[in-house]
């Protein structure tokens, strides 16, 4: 019968140690001296630690009590961003990519748990940076597009973010793009027997990937309206959806170019898509319509692409140096 009473003892989980009042101020010391002598792999293992104290929150106010609980919270919040910072600046001056990758991880423990932050804009536009440095173009796209999303009207970064979002996603796809448009030609080539026109140019759909990328090339619009590269940026949201048939979206579009930049060099091959999209519409009149609503002359717009002969030509490549705001 003991048998069986230590038996059960021993086959009962372990119960996690109770943290100890000194466990956060020590972990943080732990921390700041590993960054300082650049041991990352220690630096690492002791911010897991620390957010692991961190995150059991509620056990710590229950044994400390609330304020020792907020003091242990604002320890750790100003400690990490400081390692992170440290780190970055760091892996930065050095070009050194191990390093950046280091600042970036410790920079995803600090925005899981403080996302709200005052400070998480700055950290989220370095989690973009740091990431892009590392080649790691998902990451990027998905921290600049955080950080547009936090104050997309009148952020101080919203212009870094929509294009930072922009080209990270390019170059994330990287070959896929070409694949994209090469699908969309094949559901072209099945078509091309069809006698009707509207039958032959029904929307084919945009990939997710696409319709992302879109909406970074709207938010950088709408962030940089004045910049260099708005125009061009606008002109490959209308070149894919006239590449697809989709006139609900693409007339919109087409509509803000020509209103925004009509003496652009490529005004005249938007207003030929704008047409293109109208004809190959079943709402062609309300197409008309609306543009006429909107405070643009039809006829004006049908001269106007006559000048474009053959097919549109294809947009620019999004380039990182050309979407960044100017010094």
């Amino acid at each position: 019968m003991l048998l069986l009473v230590v038996w059960a003892v021993l086959a009962m989980p372990a119960q996690a140690k109770a943290p100890g009042k000194k466990d956060p101020e020590k972990l943080a010391q732990k921390l700041t001296k590993a960054v300082d002598g650049r041991k990352w792999d220690d630096a690492i293992a002791s911010a897991r630690s620390g957010m692991a104290l961190v995150e059991r929150g509620s056990e710590w106010d229950q044994l400390h009590g609330e304020e020792s609980g907020v003091e242990m919270r604002l320890l750790w919040e100003k400690t990490l961003r400081g390692a992170i910072e440290s780190t970055s600046e760091l892996g930065d001056k050095k070009r050194d990519r191990d390093i950046q990758r280091v600042a970036l991880e410790l920079l995803g423990f600090y925005l899981v748990r403080w996302p709200d932050h005052s400070k998480s804009y700055e950290m989220t536009y370095l989690q973009g940076e740091l990431a892009w440095e590392v080649k790691k173009f998902r990451e990027a796209a998905d921290a600049y597009k955080r950080l547009f999303e936090m104050n997309p009207n009148t952020g101080r970064l919203m212009h870094h973010a929509a294009a930072g979002w922009v080209v990270s996603l390019w170059f994330d796809a990287g070959d896929n793009w070409e694949f994209f448009d090469s699908q969309a030609d094949l559901v072209k080539e099945e078509r091309k027997d069809l006698t009707d026109l509207i039958a032959r140019c029904q929307p084919i759909d945009i990939t997710a990937e696409e319709q992302e990328l879109i909406d970074a090339m709207d938010a950088f619009v709408a962030a940089a309206y004045e910049h260099r590269s708005a125009p061009e940026l606008l002109y490959r949201v209308v070149y894919m959806h006239h590449n697809r048939y989709q006139a609900r979206d693409g007339v919109m579009r087409c509509v803000a170019f020509l209103q925004g930049f009509p003496d652009h060099d490529k005004a005249h091959h938007v207003a030929r898509m704008l047409v293109d999209l109208a004809t190959w519409s079943e709402n062609e009149d309300q197409i008309k319509l609306r543009v006429k609503a909107m405070g643009l002359n039809w006829d004006n717009i049908v001269e106007q692409g006559a000048r474009s002969k053959g097919d549109p030509p294809p947009p620019m490549e999004p380039d990182r140096v050309d979407l960044m705001p100017r010094d």
